[in-house]
């Protein structure tokens, strides 16, 4: 296998890693130059949106603006608490030191 013979002598096999290159953080700067040039007009574009009826573009300005919503996730059985052992790991923690 290819892979196998590209390992031999501590060379790793496969397709390289991609690199940051000068272009690339260059285009990142400026988009986030642009975007921060802009910035009053998009959010003024998507507020358009949301007062226009845009699900997405509220949900993005409410998510945005405050942070999504927590889900709640219930740990039990049908509102039924569950019972079970506690395990504390600092019981075994306490064993292994011989304590």
């Amino acid at each position: 296998m290819a892979g196998d013979i590209s390992r031999q002598n501590g060379k790793k096999g496969g397709r390289k890693k991609a690199s940051h290159t000068v272009t690339t953080e260059a285009g990142r700067a400026f988009v986030v130059a642009t975007i921060a040039r802009n910035l009053k007009p998009l959010i003024d574009a998507m507020v358009e949106k949301a007062l226009k009826g845009d699900t997405q573009a509220f949900k993005e300005l409410f998510d945005r603006g405050w942070g999504k919503p927590q889900q709640a996730i219930d740990h039990t059985s049908k509102g039924e608490r569950v019972e079970g052992n506690t395990i504390i790991l600092a019981d075994f923690r306490d064993e292994a030191n011989g304590q």
